[in-house]
C-alpha cells in the first residue's frame, strides 16, 4: 500500500480565530508559482516556431523574470532543486547578454 499524503492531525486555529470559526471553512491549496510557470510554459512552447524577432526579445525578458519569481518562491519552500533550475533557466535566457546567431534564421 501506498503512503498517503494526509495526515488527521490538528494545527492550531490562525490568529485571531477560534477553533469554532474554522471548522465550516474549506482548506484551499495555494499555488503561487502557477502563474508563473503557466506563462513561462507557453512562451517556451511557442519559441520552436517561426515568430518575429520581437517575440524573442520578449521571451528574452520574460523566461528569466518568471525564473526568478520561482526562484523566490521556492527558495522560501525550502525546494534547492528548483533553486539551482530556475537559476539556470535565468542565466541561459540573460537578456543583458546579446548572442550573435551565425546560422542562417530564415526570419527576413
Amino acid at each position: 500500500m501506498g503512503h498517503d499524503n494526509f495526515s488527521t492531525e490538528r494545527w492550531p486555529p490562525a490568529p485571531g480565530f477560534s477553533e469554532a470559526q474554522l471548522n465550516d471553512v474549506p482548506l484551499i491549496t495555494v499555488r503561487p508559482a502557477v502563474i508563473p510557470t503557466v506563462v513561462g510554459s507557453v512562451l517556451m512552447f511557442l519559441a520552436p516556431q517561426r515568430m518575429s524577432y520581437h517575440y524573442y526579445e520578449l521571451l528574452r525578458w520574460a523566461a528569466p523574470a518568471a525564473a526568478i519569481w520561482i526562484i523566490v518562491i521556492a527558495k522560501g519552500q525550502h525546494r534547492t532543486f528548483w533553486v539551482v533550475v530556475m537559476a539556470a533557466v535565468a542565466v541561459v535566457f540573460n537578456p543583458s547578454f546579446r548572442s550573435r546567431c551565425r546560422v542562417k534564421t530564415g526570419v527576413p
